[in-house]
């Protein structure tokens, strides 16, 4: 299975039971007769029927299926109301319940040629709609009618954002989901950018830029406008984007058996071949290019100063599947794997010098912070490695997070833990580095390093595959939506 098939796949198991899907998929419909199951629109405080509803108006729930891989479990289908998918909407009695806006003012599509390139210094400013982070909580009864099956007042407000809400759709005002887009106090959402119809699989921002450039697995890459948030651009790649970064004045763009470069000064254009299968990471270091493939090799060029180009000098092989990330010190290259292992190669002679089974599941981030190396993978943990005392490169294992919710603070102490899905530090206007890890559950948690400390959680409609960070505390999401977030830290 690729990756994507990792993160999301998984269909929704049959009724009475359902077994166990991909990252994301449902269990089953719950058995049992009629109505005994807990109106889920009840739980989110838009039922409409009110005491004809056939299904409880209570938090005590009949039996479902079991949940998917990372989903929820199975509930009892509603008269004229069908339960709808976790990652996506249906309708409901003829309303569309995503609420999806329409787009305006795209730019017209160009080719790879065409890419606008350049920009001078400039900022996210004015004729923004900015919206602050912390909406207040709805308070009041529930249901629209008095419960079922019980008599319990309605339930405490859930930490989980509101779909509905995010999508421009919840018309209830005792919703029993947050109406935020975060729960970080210090955090505003300042725009959306819209018009990538797949997910976002990278968001670069080139130092003193007034552009941000958007890769997409709808084959594009955008360029935004930093001063009016418009897209000013739209290239087609021929494939889907599986990475990109700018450094050093370059623009680079991971495609399938293919690695694009740009300099951005000149807009000068070269090919690089040589991956097989897609490209999941680039990472630019000490003049070598290096990519994270999905035939589990990594490809290396280096710089020439004399022809101005990349030439390939290496392949590293040695993971025994496709490579997801790729992180670099100042002596050695790190490689993360669906084979979830790390691997630690000398760059001074491209030999790999350690292997370490780091987690349960694919590992999807690595991250250096100071002296130590983060990981995040499917499985649901963060780990904290330190150097280790043999030298040579090797690590230890020094602190392995897993989030209170992942521990069943959702009261399901059995649930799969949500998977986390990228990781970049960022830092906010006091000079405290900030660790973003997106999850599966749609949302991106901050942690204060070294303490992990939780300082609140950021809300997508989907979820994020994509993070960036820029100057004066401005942060990047790029989800599975398509549509990338411009959150900036705040006083």
């Amino acid at each position: 299975m690729d990756l994507d098939g990792m993160i999301s796949g998984g269909g929704r198991g049959g009724r009475g039971g359902g077994g166990r899907g991909g990252y994301g998929g449902r269990g089953g419909r719950g058995g049992g007769g009629r109505g005994r199951g807990v109106c889920r629109f009840w739980l989110e405080g838009n039922c409409r029927k009110g005491d004809n509803c056939e299904y409880l108006h209570t938090d005590s729930s009949g039996g479902g299926g079991g949940g998917g891989f990372g989903g929820g479990g199975g509930g009892s289908a509603v008269e004229g109301e069908e339960a709808e998918a976790e990652t996506g909407a249906g309708e409901v009695a003829g309303e569309d319940r995503d609420g999806g806006e329409a787009e305006e003012g795209e730019a017209g599509e160009e080719t790879a040629g065409d890419l606008m390139i350049g920009g001078e210094e400039g900022f996210w400013a004015g004729g923004m709609q900015t919206l602050r982070g912390m909406a207040e909580v709805l308070a009041g009864s529930g249901g629209g009618g008095k419960e079922r099956g019980g008599g319990g007042e309605r339930r405490i407000p859930r930490r989980k954002a509101c779909k509905f809400w995010l999508g421009g759709s919840c018309n209830r005002h005792n919703c029993n989901f947050l109406h935020a887009h975060t729960t970080a106090a210090d955090v505003e959402m300042m725009t959306e950018l819209t018009g990538h119809e797949k997910v976002v699989r990278a968001i670069a921002l080139p130092e003193s830029s007034s552009q941000l450039y958007t890769g997409s697995q709808d084959g594009t890459i955008r360029v935004w406008d930093c001063t009016t948030g418009q897209c000013v651009s739209v290239a087609a790649m021929g494939g889907d984007v599986g990475a990109l970064i700018t450094n050093s004045g370059w623009l680079f763009v991971g495609l399938p058996n293919l690695v694009k470069t740009w300099v951005l000064a000149s807009g000068v254009q070269s090919d690089l071949p040589g991956p097989t299968g897609s490209v999941h990471q680039l990472l630019l270091h000490n003049g070598m290019l290096f990519a994270a493939c999905s035939d589990g090799k990594i490809l290396c060029w280096k710089f020439n100063p004399a022809s101005q180009q990349f030439e390939p000098v290496a392949s590293l092989t040695g993971h025994t599947a496709a490579v997801v990330c790729l992180e670099a010190t100042a002596t050695h290259l790190f490689s993360g794997s669906m084979d979830k292992s790390i691997r630690i190669w000398d760059l001074s002679t491209g030999a790999c010098v350690h292997t370490v089974l780091a987690h349960d599941h694919v590992v999807m981030a690595l991250v250096a912070w100071h002296t130590h190396l983060l990981s995040c993978s499917l499985d649901g943990t963060v780990k904290v490695w330190a150097p280790s005392a043999a030298g040579g490169g090797a690590i230890d294992l020094a602190f392995t997070h897993t989030d209170a919710d992942d521990k069943g603070g959702s009261g399901q102490s059995d649930r799969e833990p949500d998977g986390a899905l990228a990781m970049r530090v960022s830092t906010d206007l006091a000079g405290n580095q900030v660790l973003m890890v997106a999850y599966s559950d749609n949302s991106v948690r901050l942690y204060d390093l070294p303490s992990f400390t939780e300082r609140g959680a950021l809300f997508t409609v989907q979820e994020v595959r994509s993070l960036c960070v820029g100057p004066s505390g401005l942060m990047f999401t790029g989800d599975s939506a398509g549509t990338v977030k411009v959150w900036r830290w705040t006083q």
